[in-house]
């Protein structure tokens, strides 16, 4: 028996998030129908914090006094994460600009 960790689901459309310090990104929705999994990646050179849930979640990076919504994201690397049906994302990062693009999937066997 063989496993597939991730498989990208048919017809999915990814998804350009912009990220900037000013800011939190407007939520975009990366994901539609039942589809719980979600490959984001990171091309640019500086660390994005990514937050995923509803329309309504907004992304931000911690500081020693405030700890915020989002996971790290490091420079020109990926990540796999499970997300909320009909789920949305939004980005941040502590200094410039960047993009993470995200895929929707599922994680198969």
């Amino acid at each position: 028996m063989s496993i597939t960790a991730f498989q990208i689901a048919a017809g999915a459309l990814s998804a350009l998030v912009a990220a900037s310090s000013s800011t939190a990104s407007t939520p975009t929705q990366v994901s539609t129908g039942s589809q719980q999994g979600m490959y984001i990646a990171n091309p640019s050179t500086i660390p994005v914090y990514v937050a995923a849930g509803s329309s309504s979640i907004q992304a931000a990076c911690p500081t020693t006094a405030v700890p915020c919504v989002g996971m790290c994201v490091l420079p020109g690397q990926g990540m796999y994460a499970t997300v909320p049906p009909q789920g949305w994302l939004s980005a941040a990062t502590s200094a410039g600009a960047a993009s993470v693009m995200a895929t929707p999937g599922f994680f198969g066997s």
